[in-house]
């Protein structure tokens, strides 16, 4: 993560130069776009769930259609009880993407959401960048995943080492998440397809 006044560098995946490696150039780079967050984007929602809700509902179906990753920042707004989402589309198969979020004064990021595309196995899961984002930022990270499920992960929840797959076992660190749950009780699903 890199900080500069109102900006910061959002890195997911498995494969990542450290911020502090970045020159001034990448960060404006199309490796590292700027994502310029105006006063009301796209619109603004009540809570900070609901704003996490909508960009999954709004960007998983196309993550999981395109096998591309999809990240924003959930803003609130300082001056009222207001929430937006930011998004920004990473390449085609890469199980990585950077980010930067430039944004008002009057808005504190507090949350992150993201995709993880088209994959099953460990891909439904939080990643060990996931878990260290997280945890670099002091704040929730969310995941909407090709199953439909939206889980949250926070700094210092549950953390695995080990995880089978199919073909054999793998050592790869990763984390389940918290479920997303409705008001009626049951795991909350958000959209896998687009709606025609």
């Amino acid at each position: 993560m890199q900080q500069i006044s109102g900006t910061i560098v959002l890195l997911l995946g498995l494969i990542l130069n450290p911020p502090d490696t970045l020159a001034k150039n990448d960060i404006t780079s199309p490796r590292h776009p700027v994502i310029f967050i105006p006063g009301y984007y796209p619109m603004p929602f009540n809570s900070e769930l609901d704003a996490v809700i909508s960009a999954a509902n709004q960007y998983n179906p196309t993550s999981i259609r395109e096998d591309r990753e999809f990240i924003g920042g959930i803003f609130k707004d300082l001056n009222r009880s207001l929430f937006y989402y930011s998004a920004f589309a990473g390449n085609r198969g890469e199980d990585q993407i950077t980010a930067t979020l430039t944004y008002p004064k009057h808005l504190q990021l507090i949350a992150v959401w993201h995709t993880h595309g088209a994959g099953q196995g460990l891909r439904l899961y939080f990643s060990a960048q996931d878990i260290k984002l997280a945890k670099q930022l002091g704040m929730p990270v969310y995941l909407a995943n090709s199953s439909g499920a939206l889980k949250k992960y926070s700094p210092g929840d549950p953390i695995k080492t080990k995880y089978r797959s199919p073909k054999g076992s793998i050592r790869l660190r990763h984390a389940e998440g918290e479920y997303i749950y409705s008001p009626t009780g049951s795991k909350l699903k958000v959209r896998v397809v687009d709606r025609f």
